[in-house]
C-alpha cells in the first residue's frame, strides 16, 4: 500500500482530485466539492507535505522565502533568529535554523543574544556563506557546515564551530567558551580577560596576523581552559605558558591556498 506522499508523487492529477465533473443547474461548471472530499483527497496531501517539510523547531532561510512564504520560512538569518527568540528555545527545546545555499552571501550583522540553544546549519559551506559579523553575547550557538567571512566576536555564552570554514578573525572575552572542531580554516584568534574556554581540535589551518601570531593570549590571564589538539597554523602562539595542553600543534609559515 502506497503512502500519501507516494500517491502525490506517482498518481495523475485527475486521480488525486478524484472528481468527475457533471454539470447541473446549480453548478454549470461541474461538481461541487464537499468538505469531506477536501479532507480525504486534497487537504491530506497538503498536511502530509507540511509535516514532511516543517519539522518541529526548524526555521528555514533563503532570500526567495520572504515574499512568497510565511514563518517558519524567512528571507534572512536575522529574521529567523528573531522568531526563535519570540518562540523560545533551550537545552531540551533546541531550535534549528536551516540555511539554504545562495549565489553570494548572507550579509546579516548577527546580534546573537538569545539565552537559549540554537543550531545554525548550512547545506554546504561552499555556498552557505555568512559575510556579516556575528556577535555572540549569551546562550549556546552551534555553527555547522558554514563559511564565515565576517569577523566573529564572542563576549559571553558558548559558540561551537563544527565543520566550518572561517576566514574572519575570532575575538573572545567575558568568560565565554569557543570550540572549533574539524574546521578547514580559522582566522586569527585573540583572547582577553579571564576564565575563557578555548578548545581547538582538528583545525586544518589557522591564519596569522602581521606579527605572525595565530592565537593571541595576553600575559597574565587566569582561570579558564585553553587547549589545542591536532591542528595546524600559519603563525605561532603568543603565550604558550597560558595553554593547559598543546598536542600536535604544527606551525607553518606557508599560507594555505585561497579557497
Amino acid at each position: 500500500m502506497s503512502s500519501t506522499l507516494e500517491d502525490a508523487r506517482d498518481k495523475s492529477l485527475a486521480d488525486l482530485a478524484a472528481v468527475t465533473d457533471a454539470a447541473y443547474a446549480g453548478d454549470p461548471d461541474g461538481t461541487d466539492i464537499k468538505a469531506t472530499h477536501m479532507q480525504n483527497h486534497i487537504a491530506k496531501y497538503i498536511k502530509a507535505l507540511a509535516k514532511g517539510i516543517m519539522y518541529s523547531k526548524h526555521y528555514f532561510v533563503h532570500p526567495t522565502y520572504g515574499a512568497a512564504l510565511e514563518p517558519p520560512f524567512f528571507a534572512n538569518i536575522d529574521a529567523a533568529h528573531t522568531q526563535v527568540k519570540a518562540d523560545g528555545s533551550g537545552s531540551s527545546n533546541k531550535a534549528h535554523i536551516d540555511i539554504k545555499a545562495i549565489a553570494d552571501s548572507y550579509t546579516d550583522a548577527l546580534e546573537l543574544d538569545h539565552n537559549g540553544y540554537i543550531v545554525l546549519k548550512g547545506v554546504s559551506k561552499r555556498n552557505c556563506i555568512i559575510s556579516g559579523n556575528p556577535t555572540i553575547s549569551t546562550g549556546i550557538y552551534v555553527f555547522d557546515n558554514l563559511k564565515i567571512t565576517g569577523n566573529i566576536i564572542v563576549s559571553g555564552g558558548i559558540a561551537l564551530f563544527l565543520n566550518c570554514l572561517i576566514t574572519g578573525t575570532i575575538t573572545q572575552s567575558g568568560g565565554s567558551t569557543v570550540m572549533l572542531h574539524n574546521c578547514e580554516n580559522a582566522g586569527v584568534i585573540t583572547l582577553s580577560g579571564n576564565n575563557n574556554v578555548l578548545w581547538v581540535e582538528n583545525v586544518a589551518n589557522i591564519e596569522k596576523d602581521g606579527s605572525s601570531k595565530s592565537i593571541i593570549l595576553p600575559t597574565g590571564m587566569t582561570g579558564g581552559i585553553y587547549e589545542i589538539r591536532d591542528s595546524y597554523a600559519e603563525g605561532t602562539l603568543d603565550d604558550v605558558d597560558v595553554l593547559a595542553k598543546v598536542n600536535n600543534w604544527n606551525p607553518s609559515s606557508t599560507a594555505r591556498p585561497n579557497h
